[in-house]
């Protein structure tokens, strides 16, 4: 049986009320898990003498609580100060507590754009990150070895493809414990890909250009078998320093073979950057089942007719008037820039499309 992870994107998919006993949201993990179920069963030659749970085995993976712990630090620090501070006033100190109280606010801005924040700029935090989703992976590994190369796979969503690259690239360049067949993926697929997002402005982070997370079909460096990135063309997270590797990047032959890029532009009335929109697309599933089980699993009759019953269920007029709306927010042209983009004007453009992608069904 085949493992594909799960890597969530920024916001709270774990209950951290008790740091000592974290509860994940079991909500996100099986819309996810139902909504590839439901994709699979468009495909009788795939699931018709042994379903997909018998094939293969998901996994969710998570790493918000590493973020919460930073936050919940800081307002034990601020009350502390607060208790060692009563009766004295400093105005500097009291600036301090107010920053750490906006900060540490619990808000939608706060759970995510922060979250953002603390992965690009602050290095102990996400090295911190990366050694939890690591140790994930190798706490599987230990107890479920691979049984043949690439035995495993995994989706990233939204920060977490930067999350994923850097795990990946890690775990394929340590062999303390395994070997590089034990911690190669069959498939890596980032869904809203921000591995490249402000990289060349970070100092210790490896560009996703330059690291070994890249499909491999001849020799030379590589972490996996296949690379799936996908966007979707009104989903701006991935817009800003878009991941847009150079021919160069690997060689063309394992372009055409092992590199899928897709730009979903599905009309549903639905936040498009939801990992379970993109994921019940053919045009998005598709190619993940293939190189999950084979390139010749699927008949191309059945991805026609999956295709053609997707498109049928459009709903052209709802979609039409969410891309005036974000048309009229000028959102698409504040982020579409490559290798220049302003941090501020980034974070005020993703918390105006969060904002509003709430109000859609």
């Amino acid at each position: 049986m085949k493992t594909l992870f799960i890597v969530h994107g920024i916001g709270k998919y774990t209950d951290w009320t008790d740091p000592s006993d974290l509860k994940p949201d079991a909500t996100w993990f099986n819309g996810v898990k139902d909504t590839l179920t439901a994709a699979a069963k468009r495909y009788p030659s795939l699931t018709r003498y042994t379903p997909l749970s018998q094939q293969l085995r998901v996994e969710p993976i998570y790493y918000d609580h590493v973020f919460e712990n930073v936050i919940l630090r800081w307002k034990q620090g601020a009350a502390d100060i607060r208790e060692g501070m009563t009766g004295r006033t400093i105005s500097l100190v009291d600036d301090l507590l107010k920053a750490v109280d906006a900060f540490t606010d619990d808000n939608w801005s706060r759970t995510h754009l922060s979250d953002l924040l603390m992965y690009a700029f602050v290095p102990h935090v996400r090295d911190a990150v990366v050694n939890c989703v690591g140790d994930q992976i190798y706490a599987f590994l230990s107890k479920n070895p691979a049984k043949a190369r690439g035995d495993w796979s995994i989706i990233g969503h939204s920060m977490g493809t930067s999350v994923v690259h850097d795990a990946v690239h890690l775990l394929v360049n340590n062999t303390l414990e395994f070997t590089k067949d034990d911690t190669w993926a069959g498939t890596v697929m980032m869904v809203s890909n921000t591995s490249a997002l402000l990289r060349d402005r970070r100092e210790g982070v490896m560009s996703p250009y330059r690291s070994d997370v890249r499909p491999q079909l001849s020799a030379g460096m590589s972490a996996c078998d296949y690379y799936i990135n996908v966007n979707h063309v009104w989903d701006l997270v991935g817009m800003p320093d878009k991941f847009d590797p150079l021919d160069a990047w690997i060689d063309l032959q394992t372009r055409k073979e092992r590199f899928i890029d897709i730009t979903a532009n599905d009309a549903r009335l639905r936040d498009p950057h939801d990992l379970t929109h993109y994921l019940e697309n053919p045009e998005v599933h598709q190619p993940l089942f293939k190189a999950l089980f084979g390139e010749d699993i699927l008949r191309k009759s059945e991805l026609d007719a999956a295709a053609a019953d997707y498109r049928a269920k459009s709903d052209l007029a709802a979609v039409e008037r969410v891309r005036k709306d974000l048309e009229s927010m000028s959102l698409s042209k504040a982020l579409n820039f490559q290798n220049n983009a302003d941090v501020e004007k980034i974070l005020e453009a993703f918390d105006s499309f969060f904002k509003y992608m709430k109000t859609l069904p």
